[in-house]
């Protein structure tokens, strides 16, 4: 459970977006807001959201991601339409794209981490295992 949190943490600088999963009995009752922060609550990590007075556990929200297969579809972010892959110069058989095909992060060019991150591509298979959302289901 900590390594989803902190794979979670990595996506905080860009705004990430989350579902709260018990949005309807929460005092704010919001369903989808934008992560913000993180704290830890006496050993339990918490995230906190925009509109929201108190941080959720990891069980009580998700946070909203592309699959990893839009990296060679078009996207649109803040009215931009782009492929992620032509955008960042990758293509199907470059290293850098085998890499990130195993999220292996490791072997790839920093500002290439970032730039996925930034576009909420899901790096760390969050989306398969349960722990995010895929954006293209809702």
């Amino acid at each position: 459970m900590e390594q989803i949190h902190r794979q979670i943490i990595s996506y905080l600088p860009y705004g990430v977006k989350c579902e709260i999963l018990n949005y309807k009995s929460d005092y704010v009752g919001l369903r989808y807001s934008t992560l913000n922060g993180f704290y830890d609550s006496i050993g339990e990590p918490h995230f906190t959201y925009d509109g929201g007075s108190t941080g959720k556990s990891i069980r009580d929200m998700k946070i909203i991601l592309r699959p990893f297969s839009d990296i060679t579809k078009e996207i649109e972010i803040h009215g931009e339409k782009f492929v992620p892959s032509e955008k960042i110069g990758i293509h199907l058989f470059d290293y850098d794209f085998i890499y990130i095909y195993r999220k292996e992060t490791n072997g790839i060019p920093f500002w290439v981490v970032q730039k996925l991150l930034e576009w909420n591509i899901d790096l760390y298979g969050l989306i398969e295992s349960d722990n995010a959302i895929d954006i293209n289901t809702l």
